[in-house]
């Protein structure tokens, strides 16, 4: 499978609102109702046991390499059409004023999608989902004991806090450039670029959810933006990798649980090495919809095999990821093990519904990696945050760590040994 090399500027919706992975790291509560958010004091972090020598190094919250996923997540899809398929503001005639659709258009833009499965769950989730808006679902804040915030999270639909809707020049969501990167619009019909000319408007598409069953509040809100699309006959714009959709490409890559296709979701993109200009780093853009920080392994070679190997293997961690961000039980927000387990299993999982994996019998099953957050990069996803791929902390804290060839052997170890 080859390595898809998109352009270096993602494109992001100014209305999708930033992961909230900063906000949601709080230290679990005891034996009390209270929480406490932010990173520990210095004084908590100078009372961490010195750790025994065959121990891994103590990880207290405000480190990198303490990873926490978001509790509720912000995402948002732009749909591009004319002004001609967009309600009226104004009087009957007055075709210069537009809006945005509201609840109740977007509410019978499902029915007609579901005509004759209206008593369907989803529908009914999909209206619900619809109903909220965020800013106002009071229901939508966990607090009180852990027994109350079992309860709350045991409502139906309590996973989806509310659909935003609104109107925006097409200009400020899409860079007009973005039409001539053939990877970009790969998911566009023929002839569809070409009207692109015409289309001058964007109705951004904003779901609030929890990370929870597979991330339900993505996969609904997904159906909602093709069903609204494929009425207006628009072209749909994700924001963190800026690809752009025609509706049946989308709906094919919509995200799916009995498939658990999240490498659809993603995109893996290279950028040169931070500290070796002659090797790669990949980097997935599209992580933000599962409450995750993207993943980045760096240190590659330049070798077509083995980044295409290497955009696997991001694509399996990607799934695993995926399943370790959803919430606990009582809603509080997950963190990273120091040592997360990538099968070969994995891997195929994420791939089978895009491409196969090459049997191998000398390839190991399992590779253990650590997950640990990096500064600020200017081509880093707008207000998210990006965590490097390395060696588990025994391995990457020691002193003679050789994270390049720690790369190598964990490639190796996948998918089998370079071939000459």
């Amino acid at each position: 499978m080859r390595v898809r090399w998109l352009g270096l500027v993602v494109l992001v919706v100014a209305a999708c609102g930033p992961n909230e992975a900063r906000t949601a790291a709080r230290s679990r509560p005891q034996a009390t109702a209270s929480t406490t958010s932010g990173p520990a004091s210095a004084e908590t972090d100078a009372k961490q046991p010195t750790p025994a020598a065959d121990q891994p190094p103590s990880r207290p919250e405000n480190s990198p390499d303490h990873v926490v996923f978001a509790d509720r997540v912000h995402y948002a899809y732009a749909v591009l059409l004319p002004s001609a398929a967009l309600p009226r503001a104004g009087a009957v005639g007055d075709g210069a004023n537009r809006r945005s659709p509201s609840r109740a258009e977007l509410r019978r833009t499902v029915d007609r999608a579901f005509r004759g499965r209206r008593n369907e769950p989803e529908v009914g989730a999909l209206h619900q989902f619809i109903a909220r808006d965020p800013a106002g679902y009071a229901a939508g804040r966990l607090t009180g004991t852990e027994a109350q915030r079992r309860a709350i999270l045991a409502r139906p639909g309590s996973d989806l806090l509310g659909i935003s809707i609104r109107l925006v020049p097409r200009a400020s969501v899409l860079d007009v450039a973005a039409l001539d990167d053939p990877v970009l619009t790969r998911g566009l019909g023929r002839g569809t670029v070409e009207r692109m000319a015409a289309i001058d408007h964007a109705v951004v598409i904003r779901g609030e959810y929890r990370p929870q069953g597979f991330v339900r509040g993505l996969r609904l809100l997904q159906t909602l933006v093709a069903a609204y699309a494929r009425q207006v006959d628009g072209v749909i714009l994700d924001p963190d990798t800026g690809e752009l959709w025609a509706v049946d490409s989308f709906t094919s890559r919509q995200l799916r649980a009995r498939d658990r296709n999240v490498a659809d979701q993603i995109a893996v993109v290279p950028f040169p090495d931070l500290d070796d200009a002659s090797r790669v780093r990949l980097c997935t853009r599209g992580m933000r919809r599962f409450g995750a920080p993207d993943l980045e392994l760096d240190a590659l070679p330049v070798e077509p095999r083995r980044l295409a190997q290497a955009t696997d293997l991001l694509r399996g961690l990607a799934l695993v990821v995926a399943g370790l961000a959803e919430l606990d039980a009582a809603g509080y927000a997950s963190s990273a093990p120091d040592e997360v387990a990538l099968t070969r299993r994995d891997i195929a999982e994420s791939l089978a519904a895009s491409g196969t994996m090459s049997p191998c019998a000398t390839c190991q099953e399992t590779v253990a990696v650590h997950l640990v957050e990096r500064s600020r990069h200017p081509t880093d996803p707008v207000d998210h945050p990006v965590v490097r791929v390395v060696a588990p902390l025994s391995q990457s804290r020691a002193p003679a760590y050789d994270h390049p060839a720690w790369v190598q052997r964990a490639i190796e170890r996948l998918f089998g040994p370079a071939v000459p």
